[in-house]
C-alpha cells in the first residue's frame, strides 16, 4: 500500500486497484434493473396480457404399412423358436410347481434325484404340499452322488454332506 494525500490529508491507497467504467447507459441498465427487480419483490406491479397454450401432440407416419409391420413381425418369428424350446424344456423336466411357492424353487435347485421326485409329487396347486415333502429332513450343501467334483444344492439329509464338514450326513 502507499500513501497518498488529498488536501492534507494522509490516506492508504490500496495497490491492487481497478477502473470502473460508468457509462450513462451502464448506469440506466442497473437503475432498471434494481427498479424491475424491486417492483416485482414488493408486489406492486400487477399487469394481464394474452397467452396462447398450444400441446403438440407426436405423429408418426409411414410411407407405406410394410415398414412398420416387417419388424415386428420379424422380432415375434425370431422369438418363436426360443419359446418353442423353453417349453419343451419344461415339459422334459416335468412342471415343478406353481410359481409363488417352496416347491417351485426347491424343484428347480435341488441336487438329489429323489428330492425331485418327492417335491414333484404335488399336484402344481400353490398350496398342495405332498406329506412327504413335509416330512423330508432337507438340507444345503454338498452332493457326492454325483462324480468326484460333486454338486452343491438341496437333498435329503442323508444325501447331503456338510459344507464345512466332510462327513456324510453331520452337521
Amino acid at each position: 500500500m502507499t500513501s497518498t494525500s488529498v488536501n492534507g490529508t494522509s490516506r492508504q491507497k490500496l495497490e491492487h486497484t481497478f477502473d470502473l467504467d460508468l457509462t450513462e447507459a451502464r448506469l440506466n441498465e442497473a437503475l432498471q434493473n434494481i427498479t424491475l427487480s424491486v417492483m416485482y419483490a414488493l408486489d406492486w406491479w400487477h399487469t394481464t396480457t394474452n397467452v396462447t397454450q398450444v400441446e403438440y401432440q407426436n405423429i408418426f407416419s409411414f410411407s407405406s404399412r410394410s415398414r412398420l409391420i416387417v419388424p415386428y413381425a420379424f422380432s415375434l418369428l425370431a422369438t418363436l423358436p426360443f419359446l418353442f424350446l423353453g417349453f419343451r424344456a419344461l415339459r422334459q423336466n416335468g412342471e415343478p410347481a406353481v410359481d409363488g411357492g417352496f416347491i417351485q424353487p426347491l424343484v428347480t435347485t435341488a441336487g438329489s434325484l429323489r428330492l425331485r421326485d418327492i417335491a414333484a409329487e404335488g399336484s402344481g396347486r400353490p398350496h398342495d404340499v405332498p406329506e412327504s415333502v413335509k416330512e423330508a429332513r432337507i438340507r444345503y450343501g454338498h452332493l457326492p452322488a454325483h462324480g468326484a467334483e460333486g454338486l452343491r444344492g438341496f437333498g435329503l439329509e442323508d444325501e447331503v454332506v456338510g459344507l464345512e464338514s466332510n462327513k456324510v450326513g453331520g452337521s
